[in-house]
This record gives structure tokens, sequence and C-alpha cells, in this order.
């Protein structure tokens, strides 16, 4: 199989590589921050700022974690976040400030690869997001409901060459209820997501 290089930018999703140093929180002996532990067939990866992100494949389908929602809480609330059977799973503690958690959830996505065609499961219905062949003559296209059945718009925001693979950035535009949206993913051939598992630090540490 083909290997295609997928950048994937999400809403809260990506914040990607950063030089800046990390900000200053309090620790709690209970909790290590942003901790998540590989487990059932996922792999923990951590990006440049030492946010987790989680990764499962089988054959040809594809499965993500990442983070998808932040919640402030009260520390007299640690216990019971703690104490979540998601916890460390697919919620984490992401900072402390006073008297304050930053509480982080997950969400999951799942993709097929095949025949250089990729597929998002979408609502359970698989819709095709992307094609080398789609952009041979225009970076954008607008899909019909026999390939995508939300007639995404497809745009190659980027293509490039590194370590001798080809890798891409995709934007997936829409109309939801009279409002735009979209959404962003940056992968190579082998549906390694470079933001997430492309980072040269190995200093990273559980504790920000």
């Amino acid at each position: 199989m083909k290997s295609v290089i997928i950048i994937l930018i999400l809403p809260f999703l990506l914040s990607g590589c950063s030089n800046d140093k990390p900000k200053k929180v309090a620790e709690h002996p209970k909790v290590k921050l942003r901790e998540i532990k590989s487990h059932g067939g996922f792999i923990v990866h951590y990006n440049c700022d030492s946010v987790p992100f989680l990764k499962k494949q089988v054959g040809d389908t594809v499965k993500i974690w990442t983070e998808s929602n932040k919640t402030a809480a009260e520390i007299s609330e640690l216990d019971k976040y703690v104490s979540d059977k998601n916890y460390g799973k697919t919620l984490y503690i992401d900072a402390m400030y006073g008297g304050q958690i930053i509480v982080s959830e997950m969400r999951e996505t799942i993709f097929i690869y095949r025949n250089d065609s990729l597929y998002e499961i979408a609502e359970q219905k698989p819709k095709l997001i992307f094609h080398p062949n789609m952009f041979e003559t225009k970076d954008k296209v607008k899909l019909n409901k026999g390939s995508n059945y939300m007639e995404d718009e497809i745009v190659l925001e980027k293509q490039w060459i590194e370590e001798g693979k080809k890798c891409y950035t995709i934007l997936i535009n829409n109309v939801d209820s009279g409002e735009n949206t979209s959404y962003a993913f940056t992968f190579d051939e082998n549906l390694r997501f470079l933001l997430w598992e492309n980072c040269k630090d190995t200093t990273r540490s559980s504790h920000i």
C-alpha cells in the first residue's frame, strides 16, 4: 500500500510545534499533567507542545484520538475526574492554576485508506476526502454525493516531499446550518500525521 502524508487540522486539535517554552503550572501528587497511556492497541504520541495523541492501525483502518474539548473545574473536583473510567485513556488533566484544573477530553476519528483513496468515517458512513488524482488540474474540488455524501469541498493547501515521501495538507470545507465549517489534516503516504508523530523533541516530559 502506498504511503500518504496527511496533515490533520481540526479546531483545537493541532497546535503544531512551537519554540515557546510551556508555562509553568502547579503540580499535584495525584496526577501527572497530560498523561495518557497506550492501551487497547492504541499507541500514544506527544506533539512538540506535549499534547497527547493516540493512534491505532489495523489493516486499512486507522483510528486516532485527539484533544477536542477543555473544561475548567474547581480543584475540589479533581477526584471525580481521576476516578473517571476514561482518565488516562481519553481524558486527562491538562493544567492546574491555583484553585482550578483544566480537564481535556479527546475525540475519535476513523479513516479507511484503500487503493490510494482516503475515507473519513462520519456518522458511521465513509466519505472520500482524498485521492492524489483529485488535484491533477486544480487545487480545489467539490465532491458529489456518490463519493462524499456530505458533498464536501476539498482543498489541497500544501504538497511537498519529506524523507522521500509525499506529504499533503488538505482542508475539508462545508456549510452547516448556514455557518461555514472547515478542518484539516496533514499526513504522508503511510497516514503518519506529521504534526503529531513528527516531533523532533526527545526531551518531552509528562510534567509541563
